[in-house]
């Protein structure tokens, strides 16, 4: 089973100004991104890695790390190996899940 790092996201205030500085400082190519409920921007990090901009999902800096909008999320070639040796270690988990990405 191999594992590694799919994605990273990140909520951001300010979007526009957010992808401007991904962009033109940082040189991250911009990506397709689903169309979700909620404002935000993806790029293409490399290696197959992103890095995913969240933005309008709550506003109050002191509730950011209570909600979904900073995660990271791996990738593996065997999600139901992965979720055996999860359940092994009595690891706490949600899904595995069905995203549109």
């Amino acid at each position: 089973m191999k594992l590694h790092i799919d994605h990273y996201s990140i909520y951001c205030f300010d979007l526009q100004k957010s992808i401007k500085f991904y962009t033109e400082i940082m040189g991250f190519a911009s990506k397709p991104r689903p169309a979700f409920e909620f404002p935000g921007h993806w790029f293409d990090l490399g290696y197959g890695q992103e890095l995913h901009l969240i933005a309008e999902r709550g506003t109050d800096k002191a509730e950011l790390p209570k909600t979904r909008n900073i995660h990271y999320a791996f990738k593996t070639t065997d999600i139901k190996a992965f979720n055996e040796k999860l359940n092994e270690h009595r690891i706490t988990k949600i899904g595995p899940k069905q995203r549109p990405d």
